[in-house]
């Protein structure tokens, strides 16, 4: 469980109502405000008019465990009685039904999503945030005169209005994006999607619920998902193309619209046979979007706010609430050491682009799945869609397939005893990283290969390996002296070599003769 310690004293506040104000009440908002309160800081959260959700319900993986843990609310969720979701029953690209379950002891959770999102805005509100139910903001500009501070215009629940000023103001309003349209987001390009979301019953329930399986299905035009509701219900997702061309969605009702992309599958139409449509189809856009930037000082864009995921990636809960506790790390950090702002805001704007480039490559593979077996627009044209930026620090799943590192692999097997000494050609240079609950500048070293340089292989800290290397000539030994080194992070001997092999195959460290 994450321990939070006393925060240090901060300044009293001086000419403004709180340290942080955040717009809107989802999981990226109400994770940043947890998180801030925890610390300490004066935290306002307008989380806008209470209404019905457009999304009723969600699959989250088993790796949403990581996120909500670092928030201390994994035993909220936990207990909160949700349904568990132990993998995915996939029809794509024309292949049989599949049952691919996430593995024993490692189920997710389908989620209702008004029930998921008032638990973690509790879980804020019990932190100390200051949580205005109803409030939602208006319009935020610069203080004149007053450097940093952020003057929010907000409305209340029963129409009241108020002005706010604060030292910062995260925007996690979503698509709404209260901040982020203010120059901030990046005008979507290439095709449109729309999801049309139904609720339906069945006499008797459903098969795959037994299983806690979400229904995933392609077919020549669109895809399809459906996932379990409370009370014996399921949630339908069709996804279509919005063509201005033809007027799809706007000539027709959704109604109409949703039944005949339902007529066009085979497993949801089957699982829907004696089914019937519990209330009328919504529309949902669901198009992504990015940032041009995702902070300056004094503003965050968290969650949705900043970027929006290709539903059919299935982690946008997990990204937004890795968003809100990023967020959340670097407000932190910039308020308590205002030296260190300008490095969190580049870490923030960096694993931000890096979050989304990997979302959108996973994405354009399945859609390339797509395209191959259905040959139709809808599929082509988000199968050739850029990624946006590419992750600008290396994979370690990556580099174990550069030969120069297969090679050092082979040479230590071969010779497990040698002297290893710091590679000429190597640098240490300081980098932004996250160290506990806050950002600090952190060596990583690097190499003409690695002009940026890296710092972890997986779990191994390269720095401290680099460190031992030069007094421990066998590797057994390395091995067991890194492993004492660092308790509180126990590695395993195949991630260890696959460290020690990129060193010396990337020339971090090299060989200076037998010992």
């Amino acid at each position: 469980m994450t321990v939070f310690h006393p925060p240090v004293p901060l300044p009293a506040l001086q000419g403004h109502d709180a340290d942080v104000v955040i717009l809107g009440g989802g999981p990226a908002g109400s994770a940043a405000a947890r998180l801030l309160a925890l610390h300490g800081h004066s935290v306002v959260v307008l989380p806008g008019p209470r209404g019905k959700h457009r999304v009723l319900a969600e699959s989250l993986p088993p790796s949403i465990r990581k996120p909500l843990s670092a928030l201390g609310l994994q035993d909220v969720v936990e207990q909160a009685g949700f349904l568990p979701c132990r993998g995915n029953a996939v029809a794509w690209g024309g292949s049989p039904l599949q049952i691919r379950e996430f593995g024993e002891g490692s189920d997710g959770f389908q989620v209702d999503r008004h029930r998921f999102d008032a638990l973690l805005l509790d879980g804020a509100r019990a932190a100390g945030a200051h949580v205005i139910a109803g409030g939602r903001g208006l319009e935020v500009t610069v203080v004149p005169g007053e450097g940093p501070l952020r003057s929010v215009a907000r409305a209340g629940s029963g129409g009241e209005k108020g002005v706010f000023r604060a030292r910062w103001v995260l925007d996690a309003t979503g698509r709404a994006g209260v901040v982020a349209r203010q120059g901030m987001r990046r005008k979507p390009e290439g095709p449109s999607s729309t999801a049309l979301l139904t609720a339906w019953e069945k006499p008797g329930g459903w098969a795959l619920d037994e299983g806690g399986f979400t229904l995933v299905e392609s077919h020549r035009e669109g895809w399809v998902w459906s996932v379990p509701l409370p009370g014996g219900r399921r949630l339908v997702g069709c996804v279509v193309e919005r063509r201005a061309t033809r007027g799809r969605g706007a000539d027709q009702p959704l109604e109409r619209l949703c039944r005949e992309e339902l007529a066009r599958t085979v497993h949801v139409r089957e699982m829907l046979a004696g089914a019937r449509m519990a209330d009328p189809p919504r529309a949902c856009p669901t198009t992504p979007y990015d940032a041009v930037r995702y902070s300056e000082p004094g503003v965050l864009l968290v969650g949705d706010a900043g970027s929006f995921l290709d539903p059919l990636s299935s982690f946008g809960v997990k990204k937004a609430l890795a968003s809100g506790w990023l967020a959340g790390v670097v407000v932190h950090t910039a308020l308590r050491r205002p030296s260190m702002e300008a490095p969190a805001l580049a870490l923030f704007d960096e694993r931000e682009r890096a979050a989304l480039a990997g979302h959108r490559a996973g994405a354009a593979a399945q859609y390339a799945q797509g395209a191959e077996a259905h040959r139709h627009p809808f599929w082509t044209a988000r199968a050739s869609m850029d990624a946006g930026e590419a992750p600008v620090d290396p994979d370690p799943s990556a580099l174990v397939d550069d030969p120069r590192v297969r090679e050092a692999f082979a040479s230590l097997r071969r010779a497990p005893s040698s002297r290893l000494r710091p590679g000429a050609a190597m640098r240490r240079i300081p980098r932004p990283t996250v160290r506990g609950h806050e950002v600090v500048l952190q060596d990583h070293l690097a190499t003409p290969a690695l002009p940026r340089g890296i710092r972890y292989f997986r779990a191994v800290d390269l720095e401290h390996l680099v460190n031992l290397a030069e007094n421990h000539h066998e590797v057994p030994a390395l091995f067991e002296a890194y492993r004492e080194r660092s308790p509180a992070s126990p590695v395993q001997l195949p991630e260890f070599l696959g460290a020690l092999s990129t060193l010396v195959g990337l020339g971090m460290l090299e060989p200076c003769g037998t010992p």
